[in-house]
């Protein structure tokens, strides 16, 4: 009988405890919600950044299509044959915003800001001279015909997504 007891306690035991469990502890469920947590917070970060991605190549996208609009607009001031819009383009300070409108060249910020962003500066650069050093030669591109200048159309904004200034450059060659 000593043995059947034993046998008979070991079930009641069992049932008790539940040795044959059937549903989750609390440490299983932690575990589950830290790892969905986590990958929710994953899949949030990368569209954070897909979006500011998005964002700034919009951005750097707008101004290359301005850059790209003023130096298109160059070749008429270059071509003048009175060279009255030649010495208008080439005689400026180099570090005020130039910007051609209507076929008129602009300066100021008024007038060479779009999109309240993005503001225009067109600069030459003399032949054979270092682009970084373009305010020395501000009033040396009186060229001639026998001549070769680069004129760099450069667009400034302050960058949303990053939150500095950026740039776009486009050089001209005539």
């Amino acid at each position: 009988m000593a043995g059947g007891a034993s046998l008979c306690s070991y079930m009641n035991f069992k049932k008790i405890i539940k040795l044959d469990k059937l549903g989750d502890t609390i440490i299983e469920l932690l575990i589950a919600v830290s790892v969905l947590s986590f990958a929710l917070g994953s899949a949030y970060a990368v569209s954070q950044k897909a979006t500011r991605t998005m964002q700034a190549n919009k951005e750097r996208s707008q101004a290359v299509l301005y850059a790209n609009e003023q130096a298109s607009k160059i070749p008429i001031f270059l071509d003048d044959p009175t060279n009255t819009k030649r010495n208008a383009l080439n005689t400026f300070a180099v570090d005020e915003p130039r910007c051609i409108n209507n076929n008129i060249l602009e300066t100021g910020v008024n007038n060479c800001t779009k999109d309240e962003l993005y503001t225009i500066y067109i600069k030459c650069q003399p032949s054979g001279q270092d682009r970084n050093n373009l305010t020395l030669f501000a009033n040396q591109c009186l060229s001639g015909n026998d001549k070769f200048d680069v004129y760099v159309v450069t667009v400034v904004w302050d960058s949303v997504v990053q939150d500095n200034q950026d740039k776009v450059e486009i050089l001209y060659g005539h």
